[in-house]
């Protein structure tokens, strides 16, 4: 079983913009790795958001990534190299509507790729989930054509470089 216990929060992540987090995960050597969004810091508009901290919860390091436009991580994950993959969407590439976003961290927090996946759709496509492959590539879950709840399943297969093998489409 599992005791909650109550106690003072001691630590408070403060953005100078807007900020909301949507994922966090257990990181390498301890501690956790959080991902979301951020008007604080940034190229502009609202950039995805890495956050790297401590067991204790103290800030190792942030990174926000973006362009101009609105932009955002939905998940982050720990990758076998002890860094760090996150997915989530771009409205500050090629396509306005928006495109799948995937970039990977080093374990202190260097972009070392990044891969934009889009097809210029109407809606645009959205970026869900990210998963590391048994053979060091990634496999990426999307939405294609996103709007109002409705589009296709989307996955992506990457390899450990983050060039893209393939894009299949599922569903409705």
């Amino acid at each position: 079983t599992v005791d909650c216990v109550d106690r003072p929060v001691s630590n408070v992540y403060l953005f100078t913009g807007t900020a909301r987090l949507t994922d966090i995960q257990p990181a390498s050597n301890g501690g956790y790795i959080l991902a979301g969004a951020t008007t604080g810091s940034g190229a502009g508009g609202e950039d995805g958001i890495i956050i790297r901290a401590s067991g204790t919860g103290t800030v190792l390091w942030t990174k926000a990534y973006g362009g101009t436009e609105n932009d955002h991580f939905t998940r982050v994950r720990h990758t076998a190299d002890n860094g760090y993959i996150a997915v989530g969407t771009t409205k500050s590439g090629r396509y306005p509507q928006g495109e799948m976003m995937i970039v990977k961290f080093s374990n202190s927090g260097a972009t070392e790729w990044a891969r934009n996946i889009g097809f210029n759709t109407i809606y645009g496509e959205t970026g869900y989930d990210i998963v590391q492959t048994s053979d060091g590539g990634f496999a990426a879950l999307g939405i294609y054509d996103q709007h109002t709840g409705n589009g296709e399943f989307m996955i992506a297969r990457l390899d450990g470089n983050g060039t893209l093998n393939w894009v299949r489409r599922f569903g409705t």
